[in-house]
């Protein structure tokens, strides 16, 4: 099968969206579908050029009105012959989380987009309910084909970890959270959490890895926190080793369509504290640490249970290598490979 592929995404920085497609791309061969990218120029890749390219000029670029897909939430709007993968609808839910001129683009485009596509993918039974419940769209219309990772992300040894954390200046032992900086993933509370854990736990850092993004309205950061070193983004070939040399991952977020860094710090081997909201339990299953996002009190106790307790993130660890093999790269493409030949049904 040909298919062609709205890449406007591709060369921006990497984030779940651009993993997604990059684990997606790289696994296509395998499930006989030839892959055929279509890029903007760097000019057209990004802001209100960006949504003129996908929506204008990109349908004009698809020979004999071939099958499309658009793996990053938008897509042309009047072009029908379309799978498109919807990660979330955060925009929706929280639109005082991002900019107003992202979410009155959101607005106009998504509605018209999914009455008009063939399929439409998405990441989480989470993200399909959301969607379901607030377009109308109907359930054979919508399939969930979940996240993996790619098999190049494995942990570290012992001797290049110690060669990164040396790189990072990172010379104690640490908590981890990787995440952009925005409202939603929750790191004010992240670090008004370990302000109280600190005294209790002197010997730990907080390291957080992630910039601001561009559609959001702010960080949500007002203020730091003794012993919370920020990094901001890092090579992406240093982020296995970085999670393989933490004691616990925190990703306290209040919103995920999925919330790949969870996977990513089960298969270095990382004991997760994470959210009880969203996505996040269907991801995690039994396999983390889930606390109220919202309680400071919470966080603060799970982040302590888990320094004070071996056993418990040794359990945590096997869990969390136990559940990678329902997000296996194997899984993900077989239910990818099932979505498109259903549309010849």
């Amino acid at each position: 099968m040909k298919i062609f592929i709205n890449a406007r995404c591709f060369d921006k920085p990497l984030t779940g969206v651009q993993r997604y497609l990059q684990c997606v791309s790289a696994g296509l061969d395998q499930i006989d579908i030839q892959p055929e990218f279509i890029k903007p120029k760097p000019c057209f890749s990004s802001g209100l050029l960006g949504y003129f390219w996908e929506q204008f000029v990109l349908p004009f670029k698809i020979k004999n009105h071939g099958l499309l897909w658009s793996p990053a939430n938008l897509g042309p709007i009047f072009y029908s012959n379309q799978v498109v993968t919807i990660h979330d609808i955060a925009w929706f839910d929280h639109p005082e989380w991002f900019k107003k001129q992202y979410v009155k683009i959101y607005r106009f485009i998504i509605p018209l987009l999914l009455k008009r596509v063939r399929l439409i993918l998405t990441v989480s039974e989470y993200s399909k309910q959301r969607i379901m419940d607030v377009f109308g769209v109907p359930e054979n219309k919508i399939q969930v084909t979940g996240l993996f990772l790619d098999p190049s992300f494995c942990p570290g040894s012992d001797a290049k970890i110690a060669l990164i954390l040396k790189k990072h200046a990172l010379n104690k032992p640490y908590v981890l959270c990787v995440a952009s900086l925005e409202p939603r993933k929750n790191i004010q509370r992240l670090l008004e959490a370990w302000g109280n854990l600190k005294s209790f736990h002197p010997s730990y850092d907080l390291v957080v890895i992630g910039s601001a993004g561009n559609v959001f309205k702010n960080t949500g950061l007002t203020k730091a926190s003794e012993g919370a070193i920020f990094l901001g983004r890092v090579a992406d070939e240093d982020l296995p080793d970085l999670y393989s040399g933490a004691s616990v991952f925190a990703y306290p977020s209040l919103y995920e369509g999925f919330g790949l860094p969870i996977l990513e710090a089960m298969t270095c081997g990382v004991p997760v504290l994470s959210s009880n909201k969203t996505s996040i339990p269907e991801v995690a299953g039994n396999a983390a640490y889930l606390v109220d996002p919202y309680s400071i009190e919470e966080i603060t106790n799970g982040l302590s249970n888990l320094l004070s307790d071996k056993a418990l993130r040794d359990s945590l660890i096997q869990k969390g290598f136990e559940r990678l093999a329902v997000f296996s790269r194997e899984n993900g493409m077989r239910k990818f490979k099932e979505a498109f030949e259903n549309l010849d049904e």
